[in-house]
């Protein structure tokens, strides 16, 4: 159901995702003017992937409308994020407000609870492994949809200091056997480097910080 006044239930007991939303707003409206002059003739298409009920995008689009209302148009797709979208060579730029955690299937049952964290050593393997498979499927899909010949942008940003997942537990705790900030670093090169290697041939260039990923398509 898509958010109103009305019903905005799930992105009410969502809002704790709005503070890193909001944080992304100024980059992703200073990407827009970039974009705007850059093609200065041509219709910028953007996209907010994984919205849930768009409650929580709802105050980027707002701040959009703000500055482009009278040359802003608004279209809503139901597919499913893991397929492609919208055509190939049309996006300008992608962004995610919500829903990365969201798999494109169920790996199995959890027997003794209702989330992930509840699951024994087996059943989280089989979830962790079936997340890194959508991850990649998801940025291959997008990869399509981004237009060649120029640097375009994605970005997946997060606060991880005041995140939390439905099971209340802050995602900091994922980084219990790694203490220090060095560690930490360490570990997220680690995935991003595995994640630009099955990427290579898919001709993307990775750069990362500890707080976004930003991925170009040239």
């Amino acid at each position: 159901m898509m958010y109103s006044d009305e019903q905005s239930r799930y992105s009410d007991v969502m809002r704790v995702c709005n503070q890193i939303i909001i944080s992304s707003a100024e980059p992703i409206l200073k990407c827009i003017e970039t974009l705007c002059k850059h093609f200065e003739d041509d219709v910028i298409v953007i996209a907010d992937y994984c919205t849930a009920d768009g409650g929580n995008s709802v105050e980027i689009l707002n701040k959009m409308k703000d500055k482009h209302n009278q040359h802003m148009y608004q279209a809503v797709c139901s597919k499913d994020m893991y397929k492609q979208c919208l055509p190939s060579n049309f996006m300008h730029l992608i962004f995610s407000t919500f829903g990365f955690h969201w798999l494109s299937e169920r790996p199995c049952n959890i027997e003794n609870g209702m989330f992930v964290h509840d699951g024994n050593e087996i059943e989280q393997k089989r979830f962790a492994q079936q997340a890194e498979k959508d991850w990649e499927t998801f940025l291959l899909q997008r990869g399509k949809e981004l237009k060649r010949d120029q640097e375009k942008l994605m970005w997946a940003s997060c606060l991880t200091t005041v995140a939390r997942v439905w099971s209340h537990m802050p995602m900091t705790e994922c980084f219990q056997d790694h203490r220090t900030m060095a560690d930490k670093v360490n570990l997220m090169n680690r995935f991003y480097d595995n994640l630009k290697t099955r990427l290579l041939e898919c001709t993307f260039d990775l750069d990362y910080t500890i707080a976004d990923l930003i991925i170009s398509k040239t």
